[in-house]
C-alpha cells in the first residue's frame, strides 16, 4: 500500500507531450532510421549469411565489394557463432534470479524473486529475452515492454513481454543520459477507432 501512496503523490503535471513535439521527434526517429537503414542491413545480411547476396543487391559501386560473374564467394559466418555461444554465457537457461530486501522496507522481496523467476522460467519469455539480446548485441539497442492482461486467475499467468526492435524504438535524442529522458516510446499502428476511443 505505501508503494501506491507514493505513486499517487508523485506529480505528473509536466507529463503532457504537446502533439508538435510527437510529431518532431517521430519525424527526427523516420531521419535517423533512414540514415542507418543501410548499416542495420548489411548486419542482418551478415548475420544471416546473405552478405555477398545483399552486396550484389545493392550494386556497390565501391571496388572493394565489385565481384566479377565468374567469382566464387564462399561465406564463412563467425559473427553467428559468435553471438550464439556469447548469448549462451549472457543468459543461461536455468538461471534464477536473487532478489534482496528493499531498503526502505517496501514489498515482499521473496515473493518478488518467486514471481521473476516464474516468469523468467516460460519457454515464451526465454525466447524473447534470447531475442530482444540477440538484437542487442547485433544493433545499437533493443528495447521490451512488460505489462499484465486485466482479468481473473493466477496473475503470473496474465504477465506479457514484447520485445521492440531498435528500429522501432523512439528514444529522446536531445539527452546524453537516461536520467534526463523525457520520453520513451515506440512506433506501432493501431485502427484510428481504438486510438479514439482510448
Amino acid at each position: 500500500m505505501a508503494d501506491f501512496e507514493k505513486y499517487q503523490q508523485k506529480d505528473f503535471s509536466g507529463d503532457q507531450i504537446k502533439p508538435s513535439m510527437v510529431h518532431e521527434q517521430l519525424r527526427a526517429h523516420d531521419k535517423r532510421m533512414r540514415n542507418e537503414r543501410e548499416q542495420l542491413a548489411l548486419i542482418k545480411a551478415a548475420y544471416t549469411t546473405k552478405y555477398w547476396k545483399h552486396i550484389r543487391h545493392r550494386n556497390y559501386t565501391n571496388k572493394a565489394h565489385q565481384t566479377k560473374d565468374n567469382e566464387v564467394n564462399v561465406e564463412v559466418n563467425r559473427l553467428f557463432g559468435i553471438i550464439t555461444s556469447y548469448l549462451a554465457a549472457l543468459y543461461p537457461r536455468m538461471q534464477r534470479a536473487v532478489v534482496l530486501p528493499d531498503p526502505e522496507g517496501l514489498g515482499d522481496s521473496s515473493k518478488a524473486e518467486l514471481a521473476l523467476n516464474k516468469f523468467m522460467e516460460s519457454s515464451k519469455i526465454n525466447q524473447r529475452i534470447m531475442t530482444a539480446l540477440r538484437q542487442a548485441l547485433l544493433y545499437p539497442g533493443s528495447g521490451a515492454k512488460i505489462g499484465y492482461y486485466a482479468g481473473r486467475g493466477n496473475p503470473l499467468d496474465r504477465l506479457w513481454m514484447r520485445v521492440i526492435p531498435y528500429w522501432e524504438m523512439v528514444l529522446d535524442s536531445d539527452v546524453g543520459d537516461q536520467e534526463d529522458e523525457r520520453f520513451r516510446g515506440h512506433v506501432y499502428y493501431r485502427p484510428k477507432a481504438d486510438v479514439e476511443e482510448e
